[in-house]
């Protein structure tokens, strides 16, 4: 029989012991399926938010390539703008958007378009698309509501019973429309709706564009349109957002890889504590015939048959995980950036990256430790001096290796200047400190025991040190996740020490209140009558334009 034959046959002996002695694999598999969950959840959670930024467009449409909006912060534009642009042949979509608040005091993010000129914008409309939307209720001005599936469920209505939504004092229905129509988080109404509800009849937020950006230009200069102080924005394909939200991806990739990185840890431990307990296993086949290039190729048809397993579990595992991490992700970053997050879609990348990613590091982890005990001979298969030695061997180049990452990380902290160099750094840091662990407990006990009375206290450090050889990597693999949770902690605590300070530096006063639209009056007397010794300043948003305050 060929080497492959023998090795099948040997992994068929292994799968006989798991099956005696299943928390060996179950530890194992642990490993590999909490490095890929975690591995994969963040990046599918980080993937999924870059791409909205990449291609979310207009409600219910495509995305734009050409922004007009009126200056300063509150400013509108009148919607006789949009006809003369239809006039011109120029494809635009009419876009009003505010915030309201329902009858419990709730604020929503409201959009409202034309639903026809925002269908026609998309460049393969066909039947089955239009069929999910009530375009007769739309265009015939009903009150109704436009949300996506999940935005429905986030706001509690269930899918048997009818919803409606109070909004500025008026009922609407509401309806959800299935994700894949990328409504992501909005509230969007038919801009007949949606005009009187702002309080902006005729009025409108801004004009989205549709074509070649260039072209479009080129008809706008020739014409003759008002736009003189106005602006016009190129679409930037998320770049804008894509840049300001980087640390904040950043720093979930770094707990992601650190999160990885302890998994691999436990996945080693369950891999050499499995091979401790098949010495004597390993060793009859040995003296069976089997040959150690066989034995080899068997060991590792064993370790990619388990990351395999385990990578597909924790690959499924890492859906459900970035399902639920996706709504706090967008609520953080509606919130401080005014991202729209479309919903997410998973991808079979995903697994290969994550299972690749595994299996290149298992094998790195795990050879050198193969290699050695098909190297062994047979004679000395108990020899309890010779592993003794050689573990003695492993932590001196272990201490070596921990040293080395120390004095670079010290070289190189000088010259970091950027996030992710100092991110980079903390990683180097914390796999560092466990590496040097095994070799410190060595040296300290053997120091210590001269020192030590005779009898039980030099016995108890005696004992220690015969455990530390075994033990060591358990240890190692303990003060990793104790690092990986500061390194962690130290990350989201820099994360949210540098946005209060940023806060507080923006924001001076105790409370800030933001009326509405024609409410102003009404506080300034409620404030007077009911609080006159209170301080407050008032802000009013404006633009200098051409040495004019519009």
């Amino acid at each position: 029989m060929n080497d492959l034959s023998l090795g099948w046959q040997a992994l068929r002996v292994y799968l006989a012991h798991y099956r005696q002695a299943p928390l060996q694999a179950g530890a194992i598999l642990l490993g590999v399926v909490l490095a890929v969950t975690l591995l994969i959840g963040v990046k599918a959670t980080n993937d999924n938010a870059i791409h909205s930024y990449q291609h979310a467009g207009e409600a219910l449409a495509q995305q734009a390539s050409l922004f007009i909006s009126a200056t300063g912060r509150d400013a509108t534009l009148d919607e006789s703008l949009y006809f003369a642009l239809k006039r011109q042949g120029i494809a635009a979509l009419p876009i009003v958007s505010g915030v309201i608040e329902d009858s419990q005091g709730r604020k929503w993010q409201i959009d409202g378009s034309d639903i026809i000129a925002a269908l026609h914008s998309l460049p393969q409309h066909t039947p089955s698309d239009g069929g999910e939307l009530p375009l007769t209720a739309l265009l015939s001005g009903q009150p109704l509501v436009l949300v996506s599936h999940s935005q429905y469920r986030a706001m509690g209505f269930s899918d048997n019973a009818p919803a409606q939504l109070a909004l500025g004092g008026q009922l609407l229905q509401v309806k959800s429309l299935p994700d894949s129509m990328n409504l992501g988080n909005r509230l969007y109404l038919d801009i007949s709706v949606a005009q009187p509800l702002l309080q902006l009849s005729g009025r409108l937020s801004y004009i989205a564009l549709f074509g070649d950006a260039a072209q479009l230009k080129h008809q706008l200069a020739q014409s003759q349109l008002p736009l003189s102080g106005l602006q016009l924005t190129e679409q930037d394909q998320g770049k804008a957002l894509t840049d300001l939200t980087r640390s904040f991806h950043l720093n979930l990739n770094a707990m992601g890889m650190l999160a990885f990185l302890v998994g691999l840890f436990i996945a080693y431990n369950g891999v050499r504590y499995s091979l401790m307990k098949r010495q004597r296993l390993l060793l009859q086949l040995l003296q069976q015939g089997l040959s150690r290039r066989a034995l080899m190729l068997s060991l590792l048809l064993e370790l990619l048959l388990l990351v395999a397993v385990g990578s597909f579990i924790g690959f499924l595992l890492a859906l459900q995980l970035s399902h639920w991490l996706q709504p706090m992700v967008a609520v953080t970053l509606e919130q401080l950036y005014g991202a729209t997050l479309l919903p997410g879609n998973w991808q079979w990348s995903w697994l290969a990256q994550g299972a690749g990613l595994t299996l290149i590091a298992a094998l790195l982890a795990c050879v050198p430790l193969y290699r050695q005990l098909c190297q062994r001979s047979i004679a000395q298969g108990t020899q309890r001096f010779a592993q003794q030695e050689q573990h003695r061997r492993i932590h001196r180049r272990l201490f070596m290796l921990g040293t080395l990452l120390l004095l670079l990380t010290a070289a190189l902290y000088p010259f970091s200047r950027e996030h992710a160099q100092s991110l980079a750094l903390m990683g180097l840091l914390t796999i560092a400190i466990p590496l040097l662990l095994p070799q410190i407990l060595q040296t300290s006990l053997s120091l210590l025991t001269p020192l030590a009375p005779a009898g039980l206290p030099r016995y108890a450090i005696a004992e220690t040190r015969e455990l530390t050889a075994p033990l060591a990597l358990a240890m190692m693999a303990l003060l990793l996740a104790l690092c990986a949770n500061i390194a962690m902690n130290t990350l989201v605590g820099s994360f949210d020490s540098t946005l209060r300070s940023w806060l507080n530096t923006r924001l001076h006063a105790d409370l800030y209140i933001r009326p509405g639209s024609g409410e102003m009056a009404a506080l300034q007397q409620y404030l007077d009558v009911n609080e006159p010794k209170l301080k407050r300043y008032y802000q009013w948003p404006g633009t200098i334009l051409c040495g004019q305050r519009q």
